[in-house]
């Protein structure tokens, strides 16, 4: 365990946010008028679970296994993946199953984190 470079980790996630806000915006512009609600607002999502915590981490001094960050990480960035990819999709005008993936697959990572920040504190 160590202590993270919270301000550091806030930086790049907000920077994440900024860019897939950018991102949604340009798509959309081009979309001809059609939008998505997953497309417009996937930037909150690592905004809220990345910018936004660390900095209350960083405020609370917490120590976090490097396995567990790890997890973490991969859980935001698959589940604002999975956000782009149904708007996408709504976009688009059609449907798929598959994107349930995303959601099952970011569950599992956040387990994992919690799992092995658990682990780590004993």
């Amino acid at each position: 365990m160590y202590t993270l470079d919270t301000k550091k980790i806030s930086l790049i996630y907000f920077i994440i946010s900024l860019i897939t806000m950018n991102f949604g915006f340009i798509y959309e512009l081009f979309s001809h008028g059609v939008y998505s609600n997953y497309m417009m607002f996937a930037f909150l999502i690592p905004f809220l679970l990345g910018t936004i915590l660390f900095l209350v981490i960083g405020k609370l001094k917490l120590k976090v296994s490097n396995l567990s960050l790890n997890f973490y990480h991969s859980f935001v960035s698959t589940l604002t993946l999975g956000c782009i990819m149904k708007g996408f999709l709504d976009i688009y005008g059609t449907t798929n199953s598959l994107l349930n993936i995303y959601l099952y697959v970011s569950i599992l990572l956040l387990g994992l984190s919690i799992i092995f920040i658990r682990k780590s504190s004993t």
